[in-house]
C-alpha cells in the first residue's frame, strides 16, 4: 500500500500445491490507492511439468555425453550444431572445430568403401537432409586428423523437426568407429549384394 507497486510470488500450500500470488494496489486515481487486490493462480501443473522437463533434460544431457556411440546434429543447410564426447574422439576434432562445418568441408576426406571420394553433399545426413528418410549403418571412412589416418565408421541418419510442410530442418547422425577388419567384412558384404 505504501509503495502504490505490484508484487509478484510463487508461494507453496503445506500440501505440495503452489500459487502465483498477485499483489496489486487498488487505484481510484492515478495516484491514490485504497486498498490492495490478492489474486492466487495455481501453477501446481506447470511447476511439476517444468521440473520433469528439466529432470528429462538432465538425464537426456547425461546420456547423450556417455555414450559410446559418436552423435552429432546438423541443421536444414547442413552445419554441425552439436556433437558428442564419443564423435569429438571418433572424429579427432573437439566440439568448436566441428561446429559449423558442413559435410562439404574438404579436411573430412571421406571416402566410401571401394576407396573412392565420398562427395559431401552424398553423405548419409546429407542425403536424408533432402529425402527426409533416415539411413542405416552405412559404411564411410573420414580422416581423423588426431590419429593421421581413414577412420571406418558405420554411420545411421535420422530426421528432425519435420515442419507442417514436411521438410525436414534437422538431422542427427550417429556413428560407431570400425576396425580394419571388420570394415573390410562390411565391404565384402556390401559387393555381394
Amino acid at each position: 500500500m505504501e509503495s502504490n507497486t505490484s508484487r509478484e510470488v510463487e508461494v507453496q500450500t503445506e500440501d505440495g500445491g503452489w500459487f502465483l500470488l498477485r499483489v496489486l494496489p487498488y487505484r481510484v486515481d492515478v495516484d491514490v490507492s485504497s486498498g490492495i487486490v490478492l489474486t492466487l493462480v495455481d501453477i501446481t501443473s506447470l511447476k511439476t511439468t517444468r521440473h520433469e522437463l528439466i529432470a528429462s533434460e538432465r538425464r537426456f544431457a547425461r546420456l547423450f555425453e556417455t555414450l559410446n556411440e559418436g552423435v552429432v546434429y546438423q541443421d536444414a543447410s547442413g552445419h554441425i550444431t552439436d556433437a558428442n564426447r564419443a564423435a569429438q574422439d571418433i572424429l579427432g576434432l573437439t566440439l568448436d572445430e566441428m561446429t559449423g562445418r558442413t559435410s562439404a568441408h574438404p579436411d573430412w576426406c571421406a571416402l566410401r568403401p571401394d576407396g573412392s571420394p565420398f562427395p559431401g553433399e552424398d553423405h548419409p545426413a546429407m542425403r536424408t537432409l533432402r529425402t527426409g528418410k533416415p539411413i542405416t549403418d552405412e559404411l564411410m571412412g573420414i580422416y581423423n586428423p588426431r590419429q593421421e589416418r581413414t577412420s571406418w565408421i558405420l554411420v545411421s541418419t535420422m530426421p528432425l523437426s519435420i515442419a507442417e510442410d514436411d521438410s525436414v530442418t534437422e538431422v542427427y547422425s550417429r556413428f560407431e568407429q570400425v576396425d580394419d577388419s571388420t570394415a573390410d567384412c562390411l565391404r565384402r558384404r556390401e559387393e555381394t549384394t
